[in-house]
């Protein structure tokens, strides 16, 4: 493999005693300085040293653009040669240093690392025929790194030393094309694949994964032609599959069980566009009880809690339109039920024990007029024993009956 060569041959000293200042101010401003060897700086000076922001023009037509501090090249830049050739990044000292990409003829050919001037550290190295990602050393495959063909298809893995390949990981990869123009690529073991890679007769990748029994079997990734994708755990012969659905814009819109690719067991469904989600258990797909959390189009949450068979069911907390808490507490198929408590614009109202969505039993609720009653409701309304409290001291004891007071205990 070819190495990557760039010469660095930049340097300049700016003290030279026959530089002449061309325009502006070459010793304490903006100007433009033309060096002896032709060399011609244009830029930020202090005290005749160069700093921030400037412009190199060599006798040779190549130029530099970027950052200097203390008449060096350090920061960001871009080096373009006569010959086609230009870098694109970080410089230390007049050399290329940290990140940086570099072309040829305007074609990307390495990204990444550079220390001290020299091609070394992790990068990616661009080919006519595909491309290595892994260390590269003096612009060299030196380390360990991986080899993908131009569709993305790894074709080997392993250890390399000054641009050639040790030993494979993953090598001597097989292809095979099928009569309908799918394509594999991959491990074959005993005629029978176990690892790789499913192209449809177009070239687009509709499987990466695992194989059992010659088959799409075990962890893999599914992509679809609607852009939806799976990843996850699948097992063709009960149908069942264990993992993440994600649609086209890479929203997640299910992890969890499922059967047949649809939810089915233990998972989470999310609403899009929201933070609101289903998370319990699915039946073909319909949510049939667990946990759910919804939110108005405002971003307001509007419920979260038990929820079964498309109703508020178990403990929860319902919300009013403007995201105030109206009511905490047990639920029974939709309606407040058992053990609760009413607010109004975030006030308690009332709290104690509900029947088909109104108090009934034992219960306290507080009026507008500062009064607590405290005592038996029926159908929403005072009706039995009770007491009236004001200022912390029994207003009135007696039986209720409809809302009214009736009997007064002596």
């Amino acid at each position: 493999m070819k190495k990557i060569v760039f010469l660095l041959a930049f340097g300049f000293i700016l003290n030279n005693i026959n530089a002449q200042c061309l325009s502006g101010d070459c010793v304490n401003g903006k100007g433009k300085l033309k060096i002896a060897n032709g060399m011609i700086i244009e830029g930020n000076f202090t005290n005749s040293i160069v700093n921030g922001n400037a412009n190199v023009s060599y006798p040779s037509g190549d130029k530099f653009v970027g950052e200097f501090k203390n008449n060096q090249m350090n920061g960001s830049g871009t080096m373009t040669w006569v010959n086609g050739r230009k870098y694109v990044g970080e410089f230390l000292n007049n050399t290329f240093h940290g990140k940086g990409k570099l072309y040829i003829q305007g074609v990307l050919k390495y990204e990444g690392d550079h220390t001290n001037g020299q091609t070394t550290g992790k990068g990616t190295i661009y080919y006519t025929n595909g491309k290595y990602v892994g260390d590269v050393v003096d612009g060299k495959e030196d380390g360990i790194g991986k080899f993908y063909d131009t569709k993305g298809v790894l074709t080997y893995e392993g250890a390399f030393k000054n641009g050639a390949a040790l030993d494979a990981v993953k090598s001597n990869l097989t292809t095979e094309v099928y009569d309908d123009g799918t394509k594999f690529v991959g491990e074959i073991v005993n005629d029978k694949r176990v690892k790789g890679k499913l192209f449809d007769k177009n070239g687009r990748l509709f499987y990466d994964g695992e194989f059992q029994n010659d088959r799409e079997w075990g962890e893999g990734t599914i992509y679809y032609e609607d852009g939806s994708v799976f990843s996850g755990y699948r097992n063709p012969e009960t149908k069942i599959s264990m993992g993440t659905y994600t649609d086209k814009t890479g929203f997640i819109t299910y992890e969890g069980k499922a059967k047949n690719m649809i939810a089915h067991g233990k998972g989470t469904q999310y609403i899009k566009n929201t933070k609101g989600h289903y998370k319990g258990t699915f039946n073909e797909g319909n949510f049939v009880e667990g946990t759910v959390r919804f939110y108005q189009t405002n971003g307001k949450l509007t419920y979260f809690g038990g929820y079964k068979n498309g109703e508020p069911h178990g403990d929860g907390d319902l919300f009013d339109p403007n995201g105030n808490l109206s009511y905490s507490g047990n639920f029974y198929m939709g309606e407040p039920s058992g053990k609760g408590t009413f607010y109004e614009k975030g006030k308690k109202v009332y709290e104690g024990s509900f029947k088909n969505g109104i108090p009934h039993g034992q219960g306290t609720k507080y009026w507008p007029t500062g009064e607590v009653y405290v005592g038996s409701f029926l159908n929403g309304v005072e009706n039995g024993y009770g007491k009236v409290y004001k200022n912390n001291q029994i207003e009135f004891e007696g039986t209720f009956k409809n809302g009214q007071p009736v009997t007064k205990q002596n």
